[in-house]
């Protein structure tokens, strides 16, 4: 059971009411009542509080219900009379005998619980049913909105914004019902249930319809857009079918084609010629084939992954169906193909299926071989007999035999492991004759086994018949050493006897131990016997069972024997014993004579020193003797019970070793008795002398009592202190010694059994003494009480004093507001209610503790004796008197003060009032601004966005501070009278301002919000618009960067070839001629200032690099179209820098490198690192490090003019910078910024992505537009994307033809060299054959 304490006024300051305030559990009974212990909490001192009942038994005023420190204590707080069975709830004085105090209110708690339940029930009920009739109408005015059809767009969104609060509000009056619900049980619990059954039963109401709508509306939207998709997506695959019909087709064809090219082979019989040919060409065309169905199907994969990118479902559906067909039409061509594509694999399967049979036929003859040697081993032994040379020949040729089959297997499975075909044809019937001779070696091994068992069957019986031999001459030997107990002398000597058992015992042991190796070697054999043939087998089994039979009739007799031998050594052993106990017992007698003079006390007082020593030494020896004999004799009893365990004993022997060892513990018994006996005699000695030592204690132990009790009796009615202090210290000395003297005598009777009884007699002596002690001690008690009375009234009245100053402090804090409250400021006014405040707590606290502490001392001197508390009791009376007028007057400045504080607190919630009303009228202005602006430009629209929502913090910053304020106050004004009503009426209309304040943020929040949407959705939407124009903005540069290797008209790159070619051509005729550029100018321009196309082309016409038989190497065309790569302008005509620009050395970045400022590279610091595909312009001619070797030119970058000296080459082999090709830059560059694309486009879809993700959520309002808008944009990312892709399919295919063309060029240009070598050849043999025929007409 628990109760609660709390208090109805704001008194919680006040360290009495916060020290009872708490939960009581219970703890115990006291006086017919239970007893309640305060739970500890950690906002309080760590106290021990109690509420307990205490009846009359100390007088009418301390019966009733108190609250104190500890059951019956002098410490408590606060008394409510009445013989109520639990605590009251009302009527509890605090201080416990000052006034009730009406506002501290006793709980218990479930009884609380239940009614605050039952509050929460009546609130929610009201809230419920206001919530359930305003759902009814809802729905009402829903109906109405979309007629019934659920069919109007606008109705459905209409009805969707008229359910969707309600449908909120139904869920938070849910919620909070159930919290309600899980806190209570009983009948609070029944009737939330009720509630929440109401309140879900409207709320069902209201999903269902909402739902209905929200379903309806989804649809309508959904058949509107599934239209227009299936006609975009139904237009795109009937685009893109046609070719992939025609890609599927062209690779069946190829296949066809192929398989009758297949045919041929088979066709060409053993012409091995013809038969490769056709292999040939049968993989030719398979190539083709699987090349064509492989591009087939990854075009068919591509435009698969493009259908399923179609967002209407059922052309999605279509156009998978569509394209499976045609995947299928590929997977059986494929199939088809598949034996096309291992023609030539076969064809050499089946050549090497020739080779392996040779191979294996060169092992598996040899093997046959050697069967047929085992098999004529073995019937050698058939026809002469078997023997042990006869079965070692036909055993090793069977094992050779079997080695040679054996390899053979292996290597034919281990060769079966990988071969196919017509390999694993031919192996699988060389297979088949090795598993015949495998067969026949098994035939032949059991012949062999079986001459083999005829041998050991004879060898078995032999050796078993030897090992049943040997058994019988071992119990023959065990019979002759029986002999001594056979020559008619019933009893021999015990040392004979064991001799004689001895001999019998060790030629059983040996015929016992041959028996068990006959017994074994026959069992074992009989296991072996199972193995043999069964005709040999049955005979052998028969055999050793007939000498199993034997043995057994021999192990028969030995037993006996055994037996025999056994029963002699018993009886010798048992008449041994005897002899052994009865000597063991003579001896504990001896012992027992020797100490008969110890037995009696009265006859050991009488001997002397000498006598006791002498009959001591005596008894001594006597015992040593006796312990000697026992303990030989119980040795020789262990030994012989030890022997008795074993499995051949006797269980009569066993018996009597018992009744042996009973008689040696009964002497060795007696022993032990008399041992006891002579080692008391010292200590019975000593006890004598102690007694009398304790006889002497006793009587100084009483002397010193008398003197103490003496000392106290000479004491008057006043004595002094000191003279107190000496007496009551005597009393306390004589006490301690009387202690430590019953200490003693309790000492002695423990440890000393002898004087255990004459020390009991010493007892009543000391109780005596103690008897006057305690007499004496009671009077010192009595003077002791009434010093102490004495000095708790005189601290009471210091407590007095103390607690009348506070309260004059209080009175004099009141002096500021004499003289008139409103003329003091806010802050001077608070400052001296703070001030009064404190005194008038100080003064409680003050009053309260001096209240306590005299009724305390009040109760504490009606527990002293009667004298002492009569001496102290009108003194006590006055000063209660003293502490009512205090308590009087304090109410009075309490209740002043707390009108004065009403007074403060109205002013200074007025003032935040006022500032609240300043702050919520400028953010009112701020959202108007906002809402009633129109459109804003978006930097504007921040702006006030940003200037609204300050204002709106400020504005709920100083609602919440005033709410904060006024809760505060009300607060502490809870509980109280009069003034504090007031108080609480002026708090509570204060607090509907609040309210009406919060209200109006909230409208204001609410309108902020949607513009801050509204602002978020136009930017957000600005932004991905701008992401997306960027990006088509890029497809449009990069299409144009690609033009000269992707346009119709595309850069001719092979006209920059033949101007290479001819550059590279005057160059060369320029070293030759040791020409300069200004020497070159003038004779190709003619020393004119520009070079046309006609004296261009005839200079290089003309050139001898150029040209053959005096034929140019370039056509007119090709000339025009190199010329044309020289004059950008199309002039028709180049000035002599655009001319000789053309000569510039010029190179690629290869590998990735650094730009250094100085030739050697050790010591060089790095201008750059060269991204790979740079392009730089040499500044002179490549030069060797001096250092390390390496070959380094000084070049110019041209992306940003710096310039260094780079590396040609390293020291391993990397190429670091290539000569410069127009074509490959042109390339390099236009791959770059097609991945710059891909990258911008696919962080763009990223982008839409995470903000359609981010609004996933968002249904309606502006951001559920801007969501639809999103998505919008994604169509035409992928058309950027889908260009992107065809772009870098044309880039491939331009550089697939660039490459034919380069081919194209070499092969032209190798076929004009191999013309002039043919030329020269011809010129120098019809050189020759002139001079020969010169030399013939000379001749």
């Amino acid at each position: 059971e628990t109760y609660v304490v709390s208090t109805k006024a704001n008194d919680t300051n006040e360290v009495v009411v916060r020290t009872l305030l708490g939960e009581f559990v219970e703890h115990g009974s006291n006086h017919g009542r239970k007893v309640f212990k305060k739970l500890p909490d950690k906002n309080t001192e760590a106290v021990d509080v109690f509420l307990y009942y205490w009846d009359g038994r100390d007088g009418p005023v301390f019966q009733g219900w108190w609250f104190g420190n500890k059951l019956g204590g002098t410490q408590v707080w606060a008394h409510c009379t009445g013989e109520a069975m639990t605590p009251p709830a009302a009527g509890w004085k605090i201080p416990w005998d000052g006034q009730v105090r009406n506002t501290l209110v006793v709980e218990n708690k479930a009884a609380q619980a239940r009614a605050q339940a039952m509050e929460r029930v009546t609130a929610l009920g009201q809230e419920a049913q206001a919530a359930a009739a305003a759902a009814r109408k809802a729905l009402d005015e829903a109906k109405a909105a979309h007629g019934g059809a659920y069919g109007a767009p606008q109705g459905l969104q209409a009805a969707e914004g008229i359910l969707q609060p309600q449908g909120q509000a139904l869920a938070e009056v849910l919620r909070k019902v159930l919290e309600a619900q899980r806190s209570v049980s009983g009948e609070p619990a029944k009737q939330f249930l009720q509630l929440g059954t109401i309140v879900r039963g409207a709320q069902a109401q209201v999903t269902a319809e909402l739902n209905k709508v929200k379903a309806a509306k989804t649809q309508a939207e959904h058949n509107a857009r599934t239209q227009q998709l299936e006609a975009r997506d139904s237009k795109a695959f009937q685009d893109l079918l046609p070719e992939c019909q025609q890609k599927a087709n062209n690779a069946e064809d190829l296949v066809e084609k192929a398989a009758i090219t297949a045919e041929m082979i088979q066709a060409a019989g053993d012409n091995l010629d013809e038969v490769r040919r056709a292999v040939g060409e049968t993989e030719s065309a398979a190539k083709v084939a699987q090349s064509a169905i492989n591009e087939a199907r990854v075009f068919l994969n591509m435009k698969n992954g493009q259908c399923r990118k179609y967002e209407s479902e059922s052309v999605r559906t279509r156009a998978q169906a569509e394209l499976g067909k045609l995947q299928a039409q590929l997977v059986e061509a494929q199939t088809k193909l598949n034996p096309l594509k291992t023609a030539r694999e076969d064809f050499t399967q089946r050549q090497a299926a020739q080779r392996l049979v040779q191979e294996v036929m060169a092992k598996l003859s040899p093997a046959e071989v050697e069967c047929d040697k085992a098999e004529e081993a073995t019937l050698l032994i058939t026809t002469d007999g078997p023997s042990k040379d006869n079965l070692e020949a036909a055993d090793q040729a069977l094992q050779k035999a079997g080695k040679s089959v054996g390899d053979v297997v292996r290597q034919l499975m281990g060769q079966k492991a990988g071969a196919k075909g017509p390999v694993l044809a031919e192996l699988g019937a060389l297979e088949e004759r090795a598993r015949t001779s495998e067969k026949r070696l098994g035939e032949l091994k059991a012949s062999l086994k079986e001459s083999s068992e005829k041998v050991s069957f004879e060898a078995l019986l032999k050796e078993a018949a030897e090992k049943l031999q040997t058994v019988k001459e071992a119990v023959g030997k065990t019979g002759d050493a029986e002999g001594p107990f056979l020559m008619g002398v019933e009893e021999l000597p015990l040392d004979e006897t064991l001799v004689a058992v001895k001999a019998c015992e060790t030629a059983a042991t040996s015929a016992n131990t041959a028996v068990s190796i006959a017994r074994m070697f026959i069992a074992t054999k009989l296991v072996e016997a199972k193995r043999f043939s069964e005709k040999l087998s049955a005979e052998a089994t028969g055999k050793l069972k007939e000498f199993q039979k034997q043995l057994e009739n021999f192990t028969k007799r030995l037993n006996d024997l055994k037996g025999a031998t056994a029963t002699r050594k018993r009886k010798a052993l048992l008449r041994e014993a005897e002899t052994q106990v009865a000597e063991a017992e003579a001896g504990a007698k001896a012992v027992a004579d020797a100490a008969a003079p110890f037995e009696d006390d009265a006859k050991l007082s009488t001997m002397s020193s000498d006598d006791v020593r002498k009959a001591v030494d005596e008894a001594s020896k006597a015992d040593a003797a006796a312990t000697a004999k026992l303990s030989e004799a119980r040795r020789y009893i262990h030994a012989r019970q030890l022997e008795s365990k074993s499995k051949d004993a006797s269980a009569d022997v066993s018996a009597e070793l018992i009744k042996y060892n009973a008689r040696i513990s009964t002497a060795q018994g007696e022993l032990t008795k008399y041992k006891k006996l002579v080692a008391s005699v010292g200590e019975r000695i000593q006890a004598m002398r102690a007694l009398e030592e304790a006889r002497q204690k006793v009587a100084a132990g009483e002397a010193q009592a008398d003197a103490a009790v003496a000392r106290v009796a000479e004491l008057g009615e006043a004595p002094a202190a000191e003279a107190v202090g000496a007496a009551e210290a005597a009393l306390a000395e004589s006490a301690e010694a009387l202690r430590k003297l019953s200490a003693h005598l309790a000492d002695i009777q423990k440890r000393q059994a002898a004087a255990r009884a004459e020390a009991h007699k010493l007892r009543p002596r000391l109780e005596a003494a103690t008897d006057k002690l305690k007499g004496a001690e009671d009077k010192i008690s009595d003077l002791k009480q009434k010093a102490d009375v004495q000095r708790m009234v005189e601290e009471s009245e210091q407590k007095m004093k103390d607690a009348e100053a506070c309260v004059k402090n209080a009175s004099e804090a009141e002096a500021p507001f004499l003289i008139g409250e409103e003329s003091l400021p806010t802050e001077q006014a608070q400052a001296a209610l703070d001030a009064l405040t404190k005194a008038l707590q100080e003064a409680g606290q003050a009053l309260a503790g001096a209240r306590t502490y005299i009724q305390m001392k009040r109760l504490a001197i009606k527990r002293l004796r009667q004298a002492a508390a009569d001496m102290g009791a009108d003194a006590f009376v006055k000063l209660q008197e003293r502490v009512e007028a205090g308590n009087k007057k304090l109410a009075d400045l309490k209740a002043s003060a707390a009108r004065r504080k009403h007074d403060v607190v109205k002013k200074e919630l007025e003032a935040k009032l006022g500032e609240m009303k300043e702050l919520v009228k400028a953010a009112k202005e701020s959202t108007a601004e906002l809402t009633d602006g129109g459109d804003l430009a978006p930097d504007a629209m921040k702006g006030a966005c940003e200037k609204a929502g300050a204002a709106a913090s400020s504005a709920r910053q100083a609602v919440q501070a005033a709410s904060k304020l006024i809760g505060d106050r009300q607060h502490e004004a809870k509980g109280s009278a009069s003034a504090d009503e007031a108080a609480a009426s002026d708090l509570a209309k204060m607090k509907e301002v609040v309210d009406e304040a919060r209200r109006d943020l909230d409208t204001m929040t609410s309108a902020l919000r949607e513009q801050e949407h509204k602002f978020v959705a136009q930017r957000l939407m600005r932004d991905a618009t701008d992401m997306v124009e960027k990006l088509e903005k890029r497809l449009a540069d990069t299409t144009s960067a690609a033009a000269p290797l992707t346009a119709d008209e595309k850069e001719d790159f092979r006209a920059a070839i033949y101007l290479t070619q001819i550059v590279e051509a005057v160059k060369g005729s320029m070293a030759k001629a040791s020409q300069t550029q200004d020497q070159l100018w003038a004779e190709v321009a003619e020393k004119a200032d520009v070079l046309p196309q006609a004296k261009f082309a005839a200079f290089c016409s003309k050139l001898p690099e150029l040209t053959e038989n005096g034929d140019s190497l370039f056509s007119d065309e090709e000339l025009a179209r190199a010329f044309k790569r020289v004059d950008t302008e199309g002039k028709g005509e180049v000035t002599k820098e655009r001319f000789f620009e053309q000569f510039r050395s010029r190179f690629m970045v290869a590998a990735n490198i650094s730009m250094t400022d100085s030739l050697a590279v050790k010591g060089g610091k790095t201008v750059r690192k060269l991204e790979i595909g740079e392009v730089l312009e040499a500044c002179g001619e490549p030069e060797k490090d001096p250092g390390l070797g390496m070959v380094r030119v000084k070049a110019k970058a041209e992306r940003d003019g710096k310039e260094g000296y780079i590396t040609l080459k390293g020291n391993q082999g990397t190429s670091y910078l290539s000569d410069y090709n127009a074509y490959t830059a042109c390339e390099q560059r236009v791959e770059k910024i097609i991945k710059e694309l891909l990258e911008a486009s696919t962080a763009t879809l990223r982008y839409l992505d995470k903000k359609t993700k981010e609004l996933q959520g968002v249904d309606k309002g502006p951001l559920g537009e801007t969501k639809a808008q999103l998505t919008g944009l994604r169509p035409r990312v992928a058309t950027v994307q889908t260009a992107h892709t065809q772009l870098k399919a044309k880039v491939v295919a331009a550089r697939k033809q660039h490459q034919e063309a380069l081919e194209q060029e070499k092969q032209r240009r190798q076929e004009v060299m191999d013309r002039r070598a043919a030329q020269r050849t011809v010129d120098e043999v019809s050189a020759q054959a002139k001079e020969a025929e010169d030399a013939m007409e000379k001749a």
